[in-house]
């Protein structure tokens, strides 16, 4: 006499579509990977990557300093260090500055009168 076999229609606790379900819905549920999770890539290539951008604006940046500055490129490197005050002003040989010249900021020009980072003596 052949053996018959009951099946359930229900399917039971150990089957691969419950267990993918569950693992599915931890995956859903546990948030976003931590960062010492994350790939970040290769740390080669990102170095090389960064490098190149860093050449690249600084390439930029010169060929614009050349061709828009009305003065040599050194001059102007001088005249945007004397920007923050009169001491770095002078400092790189560019104070008193008259407008118009090399070393002149408005914003160090403390009477208006054209002149920037001019000592200011005591009249007696």
């Amino acid at each position: 006499m052949p053996r018959t076999v009951e099946r359930s229609s229900r399917p039971h606790q150990g089957s691969g579509q419950d267990v993918d379900l569950r693992s599915r819905r931890r995956r859903v549920y546990a948030g976003p990977p931590e960062p010492a999770q994350r790939s970040r890539g290769n740390p080669l290539v990102r170095a090389i990557l960064v490098s190149l951008l860093a050449m690249t604006c600084g390439a930029g940046g010169y060929l614009a300093l050349v061709k828009f500055s009305p003065w040599p490129p050194l001059v102007t490197l001088r005249h945007l260090a004397a920007l923050p005050d009169c001491s770095v002003a002078r400092f790189v040989g560019l104070a008193p500055a008259n407008m118009g010249a090399p070393g002149y900021w408005p914003k160090l020009d403390a009477d208006s009168d054209g002149i920037s980072c001019e000592t200011l003596t005591k009249e007696e």
